[in-house]
């Protein structure tokens, strides 16, 4: 099946959603919005020349900020693109009611990259399918998005994380793996499954910063509310001391103020970091001149001990409470996949390591085959 086909079995949809389907068709026009949305944007840059442009750039710090900016913005949409495609496609063959191996028949041609990421993603779509008829509800039906950080449900969480991780266990182990199913009691989350029909369990945990859950909130309110009143811009918003967090709920009591402080600096046409003492924080913004979705997001100064140690412990205490459960796998081997959910950018694995106990160790080793942590896209073992 073609990238076309795909589209075509869409548009159908969209213009005769057969009954118990119109929930699909919402998200087969958002996704397709999104794609041609993403292609015209692509269509009003000249990659090939902004790259000769930035070949040619000696000293102007301006220009390589602008260009790089562009640069970046363009490898965005291609990625905005290709994950539009790939959910496109997995949605066409979802609203077919095909089961597994008719799903595998259609993608047997294609790399195995892009099998395991339509698959992942028709099975995402099925078991939301199954929750929704228990009267469950989703942020993004069949959009195969998690939300926000602390809005999430847990489905769509587990399903994201196996995505990501997947991948990086593959070239870690270098055997090729594909999903195979969803166990209705868990451990594990996942069953995945190689060319030999060996089957490997994939058990999924969060490992939140649960002191700061409150803080978190408040900062998807403060996120949201800027999005929504600064379409178009993107900027991060940081602590000025590398030490510090960022006073969240400081920021939404004095909205306000944070509101005419940002659009302020949104006038200026250069790209550049402001500090607002008064709100303990700086902002770096950038504005695309062919304008973009908002993007806000938090950041810190520089990577300190201190976040590194916080990481590494709520890695740590997530693996204790799965020890603590007790509940043996159903299959084996089985892998404890850590999902890293503290909102800090920085985990070191060897401090993990060193913090982890040997009796900890034993005790999960009698459960599991290893633990791995999925963070920022980076997939590794302990």
């Amino acid at each position: 099946m073609t990238a076309t086909s795909s589209v075509k079995i869409l548009q159908d949809l969209i213009k005769n959603p057969p009954q118990g389907k119109k929930d699909e068709a919402v998200a087969a026009r958002s996704l397709l919005n999104e794609n041609e949305g993403c292609k015209q944007k692509l269509s009003e840059f000249d990659e090939d020349k902004l790259v000769s442009e930035w070949n040619l750039i000696e000293d102007s710090c301006d220009d390589a900020v602008k260009i790089s900016s562009k640069l970046e913005y363009i490898n965005q949409l291609k990625r905005c693109c290709q994950v539009a495609l790939l959910n496109i496609h997995a949605l066409s063959l979802f609203v077919q009611d095909l089961d597994r191996e008719e799903v595998l028949q259609h993608i047997s041609n294609k790399p195995w990259i892009e099998q395991h990421e339509i698959l992942a993603r028709w099975a995402w779509m099925k078991y939301q399918k199954e929750e929704i008829q228990k009267g469950e509800t989703f942020n993004h039906p069949y959009l195969c998005k998690v939300g926000s950080r602390v809005g999430r449900e847990t489905l769509d969480r587990e399903f994201y994380t196996f995505l990501s991780f997947l991948p990086g266990y593959c070239e870690g182990t270098e055997t090729e793996y594909w999903f195979y199913e969803k166990p209705c009691d868990d451990p594990p989350d996942f069953v995945a499954i190689d060319k030999q029909n060996n089957k490997i369990g994939i058990e999924i945990t969060e490992a939140p910063l649960e002191e700061s859950s409150y803080q978190e909130k408040q900062g998807e309110i403060v996120k949201q509310k800027l999005k929504e009143d600064f379409p178009g811009l993107n900027c991060t918003i940081e602590p000025i001391a590398s030490n510090d967090q960022i006073g969240w709920s400081n920021l939404l009591k004095n909205y306000e103020e944070l509101k005419s402080w940002i659009y302020q600096i949104s006038r200026l046409k250069k790209y550049e970091t402001f500090r607002n003492s008064d709100l303990g924080i700086r902002v770096s913004v950038r504005k695309y001149e062919l304008g973009s979705n908002s993007s806000i997001s938090a950041g810190y100064r520089s990577s300190s001990n201190r976040d590194e140690h916080k990481a590494s412990e709520a890695i740590c205490k997530a693996i204790e409470r799965k020890v603590e459960k007790n509940s043996t796998p159903k299959i084996k081997p089985c892998i404890l996949v850590i999902y890293e959910n503290t909102g800090l950018t920085i985990v070191d694995k060897r401090l993990v390591a060193d913090l982890v106990s040997e009796n900890l160790k034993a005790q999960w080793q009698n459960l599991y085959e290893g633990v791995w942590i999925v963070i920022k896209g980076c997939v590794f073992k302990i």
